[in-house]
């Protein structure tokens, strides 16, 4: 059985606030991130009004689906900006080649056809739209071919 948060805390209403403002953040619609979880509409509706209790195994998908560290969520303070934990957080997704490459670039003088490099090693391993990532796919597939990467 999985875990549940207790309902009605304080705790409950901050991750629950948190969810709404990181799913209309990221432009997704409640159903959406339901179809993504793989419920009912209203049941996700159920967590983000705090009906239901969160339960941990939701949260953590949420986490991935929102691109946002479970941290966020919990409201824990990890003393990283915002910024710099969603940077965290997706460096944790990346394949070990991706990493690799973010890590010697970081120790390399700055290229552009790296920088370019590294945006189609994102841009290939995290959830966009069909329409961005089609157009990203073709013109990651020309900058990497011309750079010789």
């Amino acid at each position: 059985m999985a875990m549940r948060l207790q309902r009605g805390t304080r705790l409950e209403q901050e991750i629950s606030r948190r969810a709404r403002l990181a799913r209309e953040e990221a432009g997704l619609s409640q159903a959406d991130v339901s179809k993504l979880l793989g419920m009912e509409r209203s049941g996700y509706g159920h967590y983000e009004r705090g009906r239901l209790a969160w339960r941990i195994d939701i949260l953590e998908q949420l986490s991935q689906i929102l691109g946002k560290p479970l941290e966020y969520f919990l409201g824990i303070d990890t003393e990283l900006s915002e910024d710099e934990a969603e940077l965290v957080h997706m460096y944790r997704g990346l394949s070990e080649r991706s990493k690799r490459v973010i890590r010697d670039f970081t120790h390399s003088s700055p290229n552009p056809h790296y920088t370019h490099y590294i945006q189609c090693l994102a841009w290939n391993e995290y959830p966009i739209s069909r329409s961005a990532h089609h157009h990203h796919q073709r013109a990651c597939a020309v900058r990497v071919q011309s750079a010789g990467l």
